[in-house]
């Protein structure tokens, strides 16, 4: 951590533009560690790629799914693309797309 340095930003029901936004920017920059800054400690996650599900419950859990996911696109070169689909005070939902990297 930097000295001065605000402290992490969680996002919030109230802001869920800004939430995908930034799990777009983190999922495309592989940057797992920056999960933690977007989800509570006790949060829960749900992917559905291709018909398969992956459920983590809780930041630690999260983040090794992550990890898979991250592992998943670089092998292949993709990016993801993140639209809003709706959100409440409890849930979010979005939409995601993937497609070739023009990253190296």
């Amino acid at each position: 951590m930097t000295v001065g340095a605000e402290p992490a930003r969680r996002w919030t029901p109230q802001d869920p533009r800004e939430f995908v936004a930034a799990a777009q920017r983190i999922t495309n920059s592989r940057d797992v560690e920056a999960v933690r800054s977007i989800f509570a400690p006790d949060a829960a996650w749900t992917i559905v790629i291709d018909g398969v599900v992956l459920s983590a419950n809780g930041i630690d859990e999260i983040v090794r799914r992550w990890q898979l996911m991250a592992r998943f696109l670089r092998s292949r070169n993709l990016i993801v693309a993140k639209r809003l689909i709706t959100a409440d005070e409890r849930t979010l939902v979005n939409e995601w797309t993937s497609g070739p990297s023009a990253m190296p």
